[in-house]
């Protein structure tokens, strides 16, 4: 595929030559980049929200053996 961008009468001007296939273009000229984004989730729509546990939100606390040598390797003390 070419892509030739110019300028024709102060415009400019985007050619695209393709060999063959299907192109499907949207453009999306908002006046923000807000708005460029609003319009593109509308069109291929929103992401779904993971599940918690997938985002390492947990039910069991760690044991306290385990958080005790982690703050003591962070800070640089011994337990």
């Amino acid at each position: 595929m070419d892509i030739i961008v110019r300028t024709i009468s102060n415009r400019r001007v985007v050619t695209y030559r393709t060999v063959g296939g299907v192109l499907d273009f949207y453009i999306f000229a908002g006046p923000s980049p807000a708005d460029v984004v609003r319009q593109y989730t509308d069109v291929i729509g929103k992401p779904y929200l993971p599940p918690l546990w997938s985002l390492g939100f947990h039910q069991v606390p760690p044991p306290s053996d385990q958080t005790d040598s982690f703050f003591s390797a962070v800070t640089g003390t011994p337990t």
